[in-house]
C-alpha cells in the first residue's frame, strides 16, 4: 500500500487542478484572441468613420469659404468663376 504523504497529496491536487484548468485556459485564450480581432476591427471602422466625417466637414468648410470668396469678389467688383 502506498504511503500518504503531504507531497503525494500536493502532487495529486496539482495534477487534478491542471486537468481542470487546462480547458478553461484554452477557452480563455480563444476568447482573448476573438476579443483582439473584434477590437482591431472596431478600431479600423472607427478610423474609417472619422476619416469620412473629416472629409465631410472639410467639404462643408470649403463650400463656405468658396461662398465667402464669391461675395468678397462681388463687393470689390470682381467676377469670380468656378
Amino acid at each position: 500500500m502506498s504511503e500518504i504523504t503531504l507531497e503525494a497529496i500536493a502532487k495529486t491536487v496539482e495534477e487534478v487542478v491542471k486537468q481542470e484548468l487546462d480547458p478553461i485556459k484554452t477557452h480563455l485564450d480563444n476568447i482573448e484572441k476573438t476579443q483582439s480581432i473584434h477590437t482591431s476591427s472596431l478600431a479600423q471602422l472607427l478610423t474609417e468613420k472619422n476619416l469620412r466625417d473629416e472629409k465631410i466637414i472639410n467639404a462643408h468648410r470649403f463650400d463656405r469659404l468658396e461662398k465667402w470668396d464669391l461675395k468678397a469678389g462681388e463687393k470689390i467688383g470682381l467676377k469670380l468663376g468656378l
